[in-house]
């Protein structure tokens, strides 16, 4: 997955985006306004009900 910097900075300012940095983040799908309401993310969230707003289950990405 590639995620150019001039989006990042766009939403969170001027960064240290240098090779090899890690940050923390989660990515995420909704879906309960639809027909067969689901939901989908990329780092597990281990909560009873959907909480993608939880910083403690972030993973790890590492910039390159």
């Amino acid at each position: 997955m590639s995620i150019p910097f001039y989006f990042i900075e766009k939403y969170y300012g001027g960064q240290d985006f240098r090779c090899g940095k890690r940050i923390k983040a989660n990515f995420y799908k909704c879906g309960d306004k639809t027909k067969y309401p689901h939901w989908g993310c990329w780092n597990r969230i281990d909560t009873p009900h959907p909480d993608f707003h939880r910083p403690e289950f972030f993973g790890d990405l590492i910039l390159g």
